[in-house]
């Protein structure tokens, strides 16, 4: 979705505002983005529901997002995960067209031999 997705009102044109349109499932961008792998290949690509395994998730401001987007696994260990995500901020994983981020830890309690999925998301507004 581009800044062309919506109107930037007259009075801030001349400060060089984008504009960009609330999420649709309609007008969800597809196309590999980021830095070349050196195969010519973008290194971020869209992740169907299905392929992510994922199901709909309910946003803040009442939208629902569909489950697929673009998917990345970071390491487990410390160091390499601070790598990988200066390498997503340095690359602009996330920028003006972002509409949600959502975050999935794998918990495991070697005491109890518990693993448990924790889904963290924005909190639900109340209700109206």
């Amino acid at each position: 979705m581009g800044s062309d997705s919506c109107a930037v009102p007259a009075l801030l044109q001349e400060y060089g505002a984008e504009c960009y349109a609330p999420f649709s499932a309609a007008a969800e961008d597809r196309e590999a983005y980021g830095p070349s792998d050196g195969l010519g290949q973008r290194v971020w690509r869209w992740w169907s529901a299905a392929e992510l395994r994922e199901g709909s998730y309910v946003g803040r401001s009442w939208v629902t997002y569909p489950g697929s987007g673009f998917n990345v696994t970071l390491p487990t260990d410390r160091a390499s995960a601070l790598e990988r995500l200066a390498f997503l901020q340095d690359n602009r994983w996330v920028d003006l067209r972002t509409r949600a981020v959502f975050l999935d830890m794998l918990i495991y309690n070697a005491n109890t031999r518990l693993v448990t999925l924790v889904k963290a998301r924005p909190p639900r507004p109340p209700a109206r």
